[in-house]
């Protein structure tokens, strides 16, 4: 009895060493896989560095401002890590005397050299410098401070700077004494990833090119008002998505070197945003295609990355973008159709070549100030230069970093 117990208990022991065997292999491959596991490298996406824009009227709280910026790099699929407070590159964003701290701001120039100098402190590398507005100017003087280019990728807003349209490049040239605003230029191209979103008849990003179209140019100032701060809580991906879709060339989306230009349409002209919620929106929604034809024919959207001379009236010969009725079908909803119409003349007008235009911000930045450098007494200066007219009053020279929103 002893011995089959014996033989049971041998029996039952050579059964169970297998066991423990398979369950100890099983741990052994088990441990040995974790090791390549964790050490698989993740991909790094770049870090967000954000300027807002002026602080003037409504501003946004920063993670509202966050939130806005998140939907921007969705929409024109920008690679980049989910912004954080830490992004945020604090300078004044001041325009005295009509900003925020009314005569305590800095002025307009030197509040965009305190970005400048506050952006280049942070020796971005790899970045995505997120600008709107004049944090897009700071974005464009940073740019036209680094010619070799920065490594970094520009996602500009409402940009003053804009080549074609930015009000600071329509006019580039002019100075604005005691406020000390310089016409600076367009924004350069060197080398850098750069994307430029504007939506259309902000005045400060989408001005007319024909001064003499009237309708253009008062439609553009009231979209200063009307359409330009309200870019922050309006502006969606899908819309960024929508100008792309219309196709390369387009009005609304045009890729010129190594910066791809975005126009969002707006759905109502300036024009007739005081009139909304008086009268019907039928009515308005009527008149709109009649006016918006008119309007257009104050742009030439042939190329946004070439600034471009104030002209008084329209060319004798229109191109397929430019005519009324190709912009009427387009801006209702069939922007396909203004796409295709005469594409060989559309094709042959958009690949001709253009002569450089010297309004650059780098060529700005070396320029001499002489007497033939002037419009009525008005200088050409950078955009970081103090006016040689008064000297910097202590209250403005001294400000403290305030800033907390954009318009």
């Amino acid at each position: 009895m002893t011995k089959l117990m014996g033989r049971r208990r041998t029996v039952q022991g050579r059964t169970a060493l297998p066991m423990t065997g398979v369950v100890t292999a099983v741990i052994a491959v088990a441990m040995s896989l974790t090791p390549t596991i964790s050490s698989a490298p993740a991909l790094a996406a770049a870090t967000v560095d954000y300027l807002r824009g002026t602080n003037i009227g409504w501003t946004p709280t920063d993670e509202q401002y966050r939130a806005f910026i998140g939907e921007v790099l969705e929409g024109t699929g920008t690679p980049a890590d989910t912004s954080t407070a830490a992004g945020n590159v604090a300078y004044n964003a001041g325009f005295w005397p009509v900003s925020h701290g009314f005569l305590l701001d800095l002025t307009w120039n030197a509040s965009v050299a305190q970005g400048v100098q506050n952006l280049g402190a942070r020796e971005p590398h790899g970045d995505v410098i997120f600008g709107m507005s004049q944090g897009a100017v700071v974005g464009s003087q940073y740019k036209a401070e680094h010619p070799e280019g920065t490594g970094n990728t520009f996602v500009l807003l409402e940009n003053p700077n804009r080549p074609r349209g930015g009000v600071l490049s329509s006019f580039a040239g002019l100075y604005i004494p005691i406020l000390n605003v310089t016409f600076n230029g367009a924004t350069p191209d060197n080398g850098d990833t750069t994307i430029d979103i504007a939506r259309q008849y902000d005045g400060w990003a989408d001005f007319p090119t024909r001064r003499l179209n009237l309708l253009a140019t008062a439609n553009a100032i009231l979209g200063m008002v009307y359409v330009h701060g309200q870019t922050q809580t309006e502006l969606t991906a899908s819309d960024i998505e929508a100008a792309k879709a219309a196709g390369d060339g387009s009005m609304y989306y045009q890729q010129h070197g190594d910066t791809t230009y975005y126009l969002i349409r707006t759905p109502l002209l300036p024009l007739l945003m005081p009139l909304s919620g008086i009268v019907p929106s039928k009515i308005l929604n009527a008149v709109d295609p009649v006016l918006r034809a008119l309007v257009e024919l104050g742009y030439d959207r042939t190329d946004y990355s070439q600034p471009i001379g104030a002209k008084l009236l329209p060319s004798v010969a229109l191109g397929a973008n430019n005519h009324p009725a190709v912009v009427a079908a387009a801006d209702t909803g069939s922007a396909a159709a203004a796409v295709s119409a005469s594409p060989a003349r559309r094709a042959a007008r958009l690949n001709a070549t253009t002569r450089p235009h010297p309004n650059t911000l780098q060529e700005n930045a070396n320029a001499t100030v002489t007497p033939a450098t002037r419009l009525s007494g008005v200088g050409r200066r950078g955009a970081g230069a103090a006016s040689p007219s008064r000297p910097s009053a202590p209250g403005r020279g001294s400000a403290t970093t305030n800033q907390t929103g954009s318009n």
